[in-house]
């Protein structure tokens, strides 16, 4: 659902690059706030929500149904963008995190989560002014990237 357009937005070789450097972020903050933990942080949750950072960045009025659930039954359908929907799942993983830090009840990764997600709403700020708002097979070029990098 997200990186899909994402990918369109940045093209393959930035996108790849992003969803790197997300992972990174992600595990990053994880082990800043479980430095002492011996369980492992596996898996790819920190770059998948940086590239739902970034979509919250690039397609702020895509529309979404926001699906609430009690246990295994959906509630109620909620019809609202993705600032609505996408806000309300990193809000939740804070929520969580916080919760999670106090108790140690969990082996989610949620500040992996948070991390990867900060990082994905920096590079897609920091980066979407490169590229047209059309968001079709854009690719940016490596004099536009360095000249983004040496900040001039």
């Amino acid at each position: 659902m997200f990186g899909k357009r994402v990918e369109s937005y940045f093209g393959n070789f930035l996108f790849g690059i992003i969803f790197l450097i997300c992972g990174l972020a992600g595990t990053a903050l994880h082990y800043a706030f479980n430095i002492n933990s011996a369980v492992p942080c596996i898996g790819a949750s920190g770059a998948i929500s940086g590239i739902a950072g970034c979509y919250f960045i690039l397609f702020p009025t895509s529309n979404f149904d926001l699906d609430i659930y009690l246990g295994y039954w959906r509630v109620k359908t909620i019809p609202t963008r993705t600032y609505g929907a996408v806000g309300a799942w990193i809000a939740e993983q804070a929520i969580l995190a916080i919760i999670t830090q106090a108790v140690h009840a969990s082996s989610v990764a949620y500040w992996a989560h948070i991390g990867g997600f900060i990082a994905g709403v920096a590079l897609a700020f920091s980066l979407r002014g490169f590229f047209d708002s059309s968001g079709h097979d854009n690719a940016i070029s490596t004099q536009e990237l360095a000249k983004a990098a040496s900040g001039k």
